[in-house]
């Protein structure tokens, strides 16, 4: 699965589609997926890049935008 919400919260359907599909892209083009918790402490989702291995990699992101940003570099040529 190319994205996993762990937040126990409903997503609207416009942000669900639009994480799903990126997702889905970088899903296809590296094997890496996306994870979606909430941090009840800070009160903040936290969005995880997991390798094909299902390991988290680095610290989550907290910032749809910076997320995209700083993983769109993953994707090859072909699907930019």
């Amino acid at each position: 699965m190319s994205f996993k919400n762990n937040t126990n919260h409903q997503l609207t359907n416009t942000m669900e589609q639009t994480m799903v599909r990126y997702a889905n892209k970088l899903e296809e083009s590296n094997g890496f997926s996306i994870r979606l918790d909430f941090n009840a402490d800070d009160g903040e989702y936290e969005i995880y890049l997991v390798d094909p291995c299902g390991d988290l990699e680095g610290e989550p992101w907290t910032d749809w935008e910076t997320f995209v940003h700083d993983t769109e570099s993953e994707f090859p040529p072909r699907f930019v």
